[in-house]
């Protein structure tokens, strides 16, 4: 087995749950209410079609149909995922009374 097997063997791990978890975490959660929701659905989204692309790779070679406009749509959603949370941290960390974003988020859990 070498690198390229461990490598397909990992994306057909991984992609199922990150599938998964962009169509459930709007039903479960309000996203659209904060940044951070937001945010993070756009970045899970982009690593879900990340991924996805790995095992179109996969099956169908290099060149199938749609596989440009999917890789724009993909880094488009990572950035603007990774854009928002790191606007969060920046937010949280320059406010009037800084806060850990994720310390707080489970105070409010309690």
């Amino acid at each position: 087995m070498n690198y390229q097997h461990i490598a397909d063997v990992l994306v057909f791990f991984a992609a199922p749950p990150a599938v998964l978890i962009v169509f459930l975490y709007p039903l479960l959660f309000r996203v659209e209410k904060s940044l951070t929701g937001v945010s993070v659905l756009f970045l899970s989204a982009g690593v879900a079609i990340l991924l996805v692309l790995g095992l179109l790779y996969t099956a169908l070679g290099e060149d199938y149909a749609g596989r440009q406009f999917l890789r724009v749509v993909t880094y488009g959603l990572c950035g603007l995922g990774c854009w928002g949370l790191l606007l969060i941290l920046l937010k949280a960390r320059f406010s009037s009374h800084p806060v850990d974003p994720v310390t707080e988020f489970e105070a409010k859990k309690r």
